[in-house]
């Protein structure tokens, strides 16, 4: 792999980190009211979608800080 192929790799990964974490942040309200047993946050039943967006998220990032 030459130079430019890392840099093109490397530039992906940031991107795919920063939507990642993205991701994470603005589903917390979502799963900080599901952790507190408190009412749903979303008005059509879908915070356990989106609480396990989140979940994934984090273990994706997990993994990619691992590699």
């Amino acid at each position: 792999m030459g130079e430019s192929e890392g840099v093109f790799i490397m530039n992906i990964m940031d991107k795919v980190k920063d939507w990642l974490q993205e991701v994470v942040h603005d589903n917390q309200e979502i799963v900080n009211a599901k952790e507190n047993n408190e009412a749903e946050i979303t008005t059509d039943g879908t915070d356990d979608i989106f609480v396990g967006w989140s979940e994934c998220s984090e273990s994706l990032l997990e993994k990619i800080s691992e590699w």
